[in-house]
């Protein structure tokens, strides 16, 4: 094939995400904003997106925007509201695939996409076959979501629906991307997909930030940034392996930033390690600004 994701020049391409950077948390996912306008430099892009929040005056409520030449069309709906967990989960999903689908389908009309890019497995994929079998419209899948090397690992059991998703989802794209050869030996190891391609999450390289004065104290200073559960970032392993270093050299900080339901907790093994407030500093939630 001549499908070559990293340089496809002047083509019109729809992202479609399960995650993104929206009016409940401004910080989410904002790596997929990063990879939207790295690929936005070389081609035309419209990412879609759809948002349950409980917090409407009317629903459905939508956004429409353009930042750094991504045009970017948000939906927002509110919840079920049941008391039945199993109901609230298939309400939102079946929202969420409908509101995508409307914000696609206006889009469409006028600027037919030449490619779909599918990020981060959800039943939304749906979709993405959709176009595939009725207007014979490729789509790349982009998977950032760790769950198979969760598994490798032992740090989650119960997969069943992500595996028959990002299976899925592997099978009918025209490529896999991963961002890093952990997640593609993961992805082989469960025979997700053999041949994952890698591109790394996108880095500005031009923020004055990088060469600023902490950089060259004589501390040396470990920022963590990430949602607080262990499940997902294994943040429980960081201070562990803090408290071992830290028994054999001291010029260093840890500071985490983030918030989650673990953050307490995570706070208290800390400091049952006489790290708290000397090696390992909690900032809680911090906005961009």
């Amino acid at each position: 094939s001549a499908f070559t994701i990293s340089f496809l020049i002047g083509m019109r391409i729809f992202f479609v995400t399960n995650s993104f950077p929206n009016r409940n948390n401004p910080s989410e996912a904002v790596f997929i904003k990063n990879i939207a306008e790295a690929v936005a430099i070389y081609d035309t892009v419209t990412l879609f997106y759809a948002e349950e929040t409980s917090s409407l005056v009317t629903s459905p409520d939508y956004e429409s925007k353009t930042e750094n030449n991504v045009a970017v069309r948000i939906a927002y709906y509110s919840p079920l509201g049941s008391s039945f967990k199993v109901l609230n989960l298939l309400s939102s999903s079946f929202k969420r695939i409908y509101y995508l689908h409307r914000l696609i389908k206006n889009e469409f009309k006028s600027n037919r996409p030449e490619l779909f890019h599918f990020n981060i497995i959800s039943p939304s994929v749906l979709l993405m076959l959709y176009y595939r079998i009725f207007y014979r419209i490729r789509f790349a899948y982009s998977e950032h979501w760790d769950i198979p090397l969760r598994v490798k690992f032992g740090l989650q059991k119960n997969w069943l629906p992500w595996r028959i998703g990002m299976k899925l989802s592997s099978q009918f794209a025209e490529r896999t991307i991963v961002c890093s050869t952990a997640m593609k030996d993961a992805f082989a190891k469960y025979h997700l997909v053999a041949n994952a391609e890698i591109i790394p999450n996108v880095v500005d390289v031009k923020v004055a930030a990088n060469a600023d004065a902490i950089q060259q104290g004589d501390k040396k200073i470990i920022l963590h940034i990430s949602s607080l559960d262990t499940n997902q970032k294994n943040v429980r392993g960081i201070i562990e392996a803090i408290s071992e270093v830290s028994s054999k050299r001291s010029d260093f900080e840890l500071h985490i930033l983030g918030k989650g339901k673990e953050l307490q907790s995570l706070k208290d093994v800390a400091a049952s390690r006489n790290l708290l407030e000397s090696f390992i500093f909690f900032y809680g939630y911090v906005g961009e600004e």
